[in-house]
């Protein structure tokens, strides 16, 4: 039940987030001030992060993943579909309605209801009616090339696989053939943190001769605390490597930021454990 110093690789970060122990993080929250301390590590008030906040942390996340560890990515993840997709494609319960009202049918029910009312015909009248007949003649060209977009999304869901419950970052999460769909924003934006850092000679060169995640847990001598650090890469040179995100790559803001986020005090105690 106790941790054991030492030097770990591929160490989950949702296991590595819940072993108490001092992290950077934390002890940042107390040099701001013993009550935020409390507040975010012993109380317990709950403040849910909001979907925005989601997205931030999870594009960053897996901007990290793919840069530092790319093999395997696309077996885990796969990127879900948003109706920019296909703007051709019906999206509001309105367009829904105003093409059953064209077609003679009834609008009533939930949004779910009406599409699958709206499905049926596309799928089951449709092939029946004459187009000889001027009266089907104008039904057939009123559902002509429709799309309903959560109808296609539910087909390109179902084209990855079974739907099944999973965990990532000790999040419950929905699968489909046993991979996580990502919000398109956090995939696109993910994606050019990749692209930008692998494109930039000197960030790319950084994380070569290395090892990424590299967890390290060592007991302090002064106070007994158990203290832990998890570098984004280390190289095998004693060079760490952190990847961040930032408002600005202008120095002089960079430089606010820095002093704002207090990555000073992380350096520092990344360099003592």
């Amino acid at each position: 039940g106790d941790i054991v110093e030492g030097i770990y690789l591929d160490l989950p970060n949702d296991v590595y987030h819940a072993l108490p122990a001092l992290s950077s993080s934390k002890l940042k929250d107390f040099i701001k001030s013993p009550a935020l301390y409390y507040r975010n590590y012993k109380s317990d008030v709950d403040r849910k992060r909001t979907q925005t906040q989601k997205n931030t942390f999870d594009a960053g996340t897996h901007g990290h993943t793919l840069i530092l560890e790319p093999q395997g990515y696309y077996s885990k993840f796969f990127r879900d579909m948003v109706p920019s997709d296909m703007p051709e494609a019906m999206t509001t319960a309105v367009e829904v309605e105003n093409k059953l009202v064209e077609l003679g049918l009834a609008k009533s029910g939930s949004k779910a209801e009406k599409i699958d009312r709206l499905q049926d015909f596309i799928t089951n009248k449709l092939p029946t009616l004459d187009p000889n007949d001027p009266k089907q003649t104008k039904l057939i060209e009123a559902v002509r090339g429709v799309k309903i977009f959560d109808v296609e999304r539910k087909k390109y869901l179902d084209s990855i696989g079974k739907q099944e419950k999973g965990m990532w970052e000790g999040e419950e999460v929905i699968t489909y053939g046993g991979k996580v769909p990502v919000d398109s924003i956090v995939w696109d934006d993910a994606h050019r943190v990749m692209k930008t850092t692998r494109d930039h000679e000197e960030a790319d060169q950084y994380f070569q001769y290395g090892l990424p995640e590299v967890a390290i847990f060592a007991r302090c001598p002064l106070t007994g605390l158990m203290l832990k650090v998890k570098f984004d890469w280390l190289r095998f040179d004693d060079v760490a490597v952190d990847m961040k995100t930032t408002q600005s790559v202008k120095p002089q803001k960079f430089l606010r930021q820095i002093e704002d986020l207090r990555y000073d005090i992380q350096q520092e105690f990344y360099k003592y454990v």
